[in-house]
């Protein structure tokens, strides 16, 4: 009997702990939408790795010419579920540009927006728990 509280309270204090861990999640899928004479994206990228279809993906590159430090190209792109596609790039961006982008992370939402030439006009990451 003594055996069978034992289990009993390990049990219960193993369930409690679980639960105090569980946060708060939100899904954030993938959406590309005209704006501006652009476009613009957002999504989680967590909720696009994990999505049930094949088509959504949400990202950025940073690319650098190694024979000269001066040089990078920052691009985003993205796709949604409906296989709508938008992408932008900035060469050698503003240094905030860049640490933008280099803070993504599985925790991130990101959301750019795109001018008629596919330039990238503007990058936002919020790296947050409720993003996975």
């Amino acid at each position: 009997m003594k055996k069978l509280a034992i289990a009993v309270t390990l049990i219960s204090s193993l369930t409690a702990a679980v639960d105090a861990y569980a946060g708060s999640s939100v899904t954030r899928t993938v959406s590309v939408a005209p704006y501006n004479n652009g476009y613009l994206a957002n999504g989680a990228i967590t909720a696009a790795a994990r999505s049930r279809d094949t088509n959504e993906y949400i990202g950025c590159s940073i690319e650098g010419d190694p024979s000269n430090g001066a040089t990078a190209t920052v691009q985003c792109f993205a796709r949604n579920s409906g296989n709508a596609t938008a992408s932008c790039y900035a060469i050698t961006p503003a240094l905030t540009a860049l640490e933008v982008v280099a803070s993504i992370n599985t925790s991130s939402y990101l959301l750019f927006e795109t001018n008629s030439s596919g330039q990238c006009t503007y990058i936002s990451v919020n790296n947050d728990s409720t993003n996975l």
